[in-house]
């Protein structure tokens, strides 16, 4: 197992829930998706195994306690075009022992080999599976309140930690910025595609908008000195 990088790609895994973009004319970067999966929130001391049956194991600390959670069933997304629901994760947060009914993790057989796949941000765990699939965890203030509001609740100010799993091709991401009403505010707009096609997107499948956070404390730095303007992806 091993960390990716933690800088700007051109390419992100799946559908968009809510990511980071460097504040410049055009890109596309990386960023969790579907299928990426909330598994929990506030997680810290994080690891990931992956066995041959395409089983994640995810072992993390959370509410001062050690958690154990088995996830599978679940690769890359549908494209807009497919139609039907998006592919999601079966998790059991027994650690499978609700699934197998024993100790999964004292047998489990890890088949994680470094990390070899696109670039990705905020990621705290990653692996190159056996089957030559990729394998990610990251962790995101997904909760973050819109419109430049700073978070008022507890809820929103948590990081959410999220689990992909993709194989080939990755979505990709344009962002272009200009200038709106004479000039008087910066407009940031842009394209998510994956395999040419736009994605299904939770409640919509086809368009989408990029709505912008503009509170100050969201623009941050990446490990190049770009700054970085914090984005979320929302259906029409």
């Amino acid at each position: 197992m091993d960390r990716a990088r933690s800088v700007p790609s051109k390419n992100i895994p799946l559908a968009v829930l809510a990511l980071s973009v460097s504040f410049v004319a055009t890109l596309a970067i990386a960023a969790p998706a579907r299928a990426s999966q909330l598994v929990d929130r506030n997680a810290t001391d994080v690891h990931l195994q992956v066995n041959a049956k395409g089983q994640a194991l995810i072992a993390y600390r959370a509410s001062g306690r050690l958690r154990r959670v088995l996830g599978w069933g679940a690769i890359n997304a549908r494209p807009s075009a497919s139609g039907g629901t998006q592919v999601s994760f079966r998790l059991d947060y027994s650690g499978g022992w609700g699934t197998y009914h024993r100790r999964v993790w004292q047998t489990f057989a890890d088949t994680c080999h470094r990390y070899d796949g696109p670039v990705l941000t905020h990621v705290v765990a990653s692996c190159t599976a056996g089957d030559g699939s990729y394998w990610a965890l990251q962790s995101w203030r997904v909760g973050l309140p819109d419109l430049g509001f700073l978070p008022w609740l507890r809820n929103q100010k948590v990081p959410w930690l999220t689990l992909s799993h993709w194989s080939g091709e990755i979505a990709e991401l344009e962002v272009h910025t200009d200038w709106v009403y004479g000039g008087r505010f910066q407009h940031v707009f842009g394209r998510l595609t994956y395999r040419g096609r736009p994605p299904a997107l939770p409640g919509h499948v086809g368009r989408a908008r990029l709505r912008t956070r503009l509170a100050a404390r969201e623009l941050v730095r990446d490990s190049q000195g770009h700054r970085c303007l914090l984005l979320r992806l929302l259906p029409t």
